[in-house]
């Protein structure tokens, strides 16, 4: 009786079981993206968008992972936080977005709560908006601001602006700093040392991606010249002044400075030693540790005695590799620009000569140049070479890679330029600007005419284009352009412009999608008298700031500090 039960028990059993099917993974449902927040290819997105994606079934949240969604700009892949509400995937850019930018999602690998698996992957695209000028504001009232101040940056969005001031001992000039904190605002400007008898000179500025800053100045006392730091800890505030090289016999100028991802920074000076000989000059170099302070000054070039050395410049990529780059005359016969490499963990290289320009034909040489360092490590260096003699000259531009070394020169601009400058993005590209004479001067009339503002770009793909006029026309006087560009390309370039009645503060837009813009921008809105050219900077999300001087009015020659954003 028992086994016939348990016979019976077994066949209801199998019976009940063979009626219900259990689904194989290949029955189960895909999972499918139903919508998309910014939709497919739209475009005129806010910078700050956290976009979202819908799919089919909730989904499970151990399978969202930085390897299995990512956004991308032409710059990289961008870092990101997620967050997963049942069937929501809702991305956190941890940086404000760069502007006029093709961001790209891409879903792999994710699941569903019961084991939904993507079909294929899930790729949707959208391009955000541009900035635009937020209006003129003013950091310091009008004073004893005097000289050009120095901006400098981090990818944060943290501004340092430091310049000269009189002090209110003997009037000698002192350097000054203020800073901004997004959604703060500038804080009280502060003198960085105590007041001095002899004046300050040359202010120098640079930002770690921590908010550090390191400041540089030079100082004349009797005819010794120093190198002087002082250091902003974040947290913390000013340190006091040191001097980091003293005592020079002759001149020590040209400072210039450059941070790493790292937060270790390299200088780069012209020191003269007077003791020697008229034009003995030498190119140095002294590296900020973050975590040992100041290093051992070296000597970079490796010219004789007697050699006339002047203008370096330093820039330095993510990995902590620098180049360094200098103009020199080493006897009556040439000028050559030379470059020195930096290698992480190793050291300086051997210099190299990437131009050379023949003081015989018509006294020809190297008359300014630039350096720009992408955070890739691509180099670009720009110069202007021609005849001191004839007053003619044409700009010219070589590029450097691990992969290829220096590549041939080619030509940027065939002009007479004066006040060249340059700024790189990390796609490869870069954008030259600067002042051109539209008369030919003469010796007897050397000062006659005015100067324009023309600019180039660079592309990866296809090279240099052709130098235009960026200015609306050539009928007023210009000076000074500053250029920046953020890591997809875009760019701003700034200048100061004669408007027939005083000087204004004027920018003009390089887009990626559609090139130069039509119209310029005046960024001092508050001027009725006159504006100095401004300076700029630019953060890792594009947006600008730009800081200049203006005087208040004609009877009133005091200048304050104002500034515009571009955000």
């Amino acid at each position: 009786m028992r086994a016939w039960h348990d016979s019976a028990l077994t066949w209801v059993a199998i019976t009940l079981l063979s009626s219900f099917s259990i689904p194989s993974w290949s029955q189960i449902p895909p999972l499918k993206l139903i919508s998309a927040s910014p939709a497919n290819n739209a475009i005129d997105v806010s910078r700050t968008v956290t976009p979202t994606l819908n799919f089919s079934t909730t989904l499970n949240r151990a399978s969202v992972s930085p390897s299995r969604v990512t956004m991308s700009a032409p710059s990289g892949v961008q870092p990101l936080n997620f967050g997963v509400t049942d069937n929501q995937l809702t991305l956190l850019p941890r940086n404000k977005l760069l502007p006029i930018t093709k961001y790209t999602l891409n879903v792999s690998g994710v699941r569903g709560i019961n084991g939904e698996a993507l079909a294929a992957p899930v790729n949707t695209a959208f391009i955000t908006r541009d900035g635009a000028w937020q209006g003129a504001d003013l950091i310091t009232h009008p004073s004893g601001v005097v000289g050009t101040p120095v901006v400098a940056t981090n990818e944060s969005g943290v501004i340092f602006v430091t310049w000269l001031q009189n002090n209110t001992n003997n009037n000698a000039l002192t350097p000054w700093s203020t800073r901004y904190l997004p959604g703060l605002g500038w804080s009280k400007p502060v003198p960085l040392e105590p007041a001095q008898p002899n004046n300050a000179e040359q202010p120098r500025i640079a930002v770690d991606h921590q908010g550090n800053a390191l400041v540089l100045w030079t100082r004349n006392i009797a005819g010794r010249w120093s190198l002087w730091a002082n250091h902003y800890t974040r947290g913390v505030g000013w340190g006091t002044a040191e001097v980091i090289v003293e005592d020079s016999a002759g001149s020590l100028t040209e400072q210039q400075i450059a941070f790493d991802a790292n937060d270790n920074a390299f200088v780069v000076w012209e020191q003269h030693n007077s003791s020697v000989g008229q034009y003995d000059y030498n190119i140095y170099a002294v590296r900020y540790s973050a975590t040992g302070g100041w290093g051992t000054p070296e000597q970079i070039d490796s010219h004789p005695q007697s050699v006339y050395i002047y203008g370096p410049r330093i820039g330095l990529d993510a990995q902590g590799n620098a180049m360094a780059m200098w103009t020199c005359i080493p006897d009556n016969i040439v000028s050559q620009l030379c470059a020195n490499r930096y290698t992480a963990g190793v050291g300086w290289g051997t210099v190299t000569s990437i131009a050379t320009a023949s003081l015989n034909n018509n006294n020809e040489r190297i008359l300014e140049s630039r350096l720009a360092v992408s955070a890739l490590g691509t180099v670009f260096a720009v110069w202007s070479q021609g005849s001191t003699a004839s007053h003619a000259s044409s700009v010219y531009a070589r590029r450097y890679t691990d992969a290829t070394g220096w590549e041939a020169t080619t030509l940027a601009g065939p002009d007479i330029a004066y006040g060249l400058q340059l700024a790189a993005s990390a796609t490869g590209d870069a954008i030259i600007a600067y002042t051109r004479r539209i008369d030919t001067p003469t010796p007897q009339n050397y000062t006659a005419g005015h100067f324009v503002v023309y600019g180039n770009h660079f592309s990866a793909s296809s090279g240099w284009q052709s130098a235009r006029l960026l200015q609306a026309n050539e009928s007023y006087d210009s000076a000074d352009p500053r250029v920046v560009m953020d890591a997809t390309g875009n760019g701003i370039v700034s200048w100061s412009g004669y408007n027939t009645s005083f000087y204004r503060a004027y920018t003009l837009r390089y887009r990626v999608d559609t090139g130069w813009a039509d119209s310029r921008k005046v960024i001092d809105t508050t001027n009725t008298n006159y504006s100095y050219p401004p300076e700029l900077a630019v953060d890792q999300s594009g947006d600008v700031l730009a800081v200049w001087r203006q005087a208040p009015s004609a009877s009133d020659s005091r200048t304050g500090l104002w500034e515009n954003h571009f955000q």
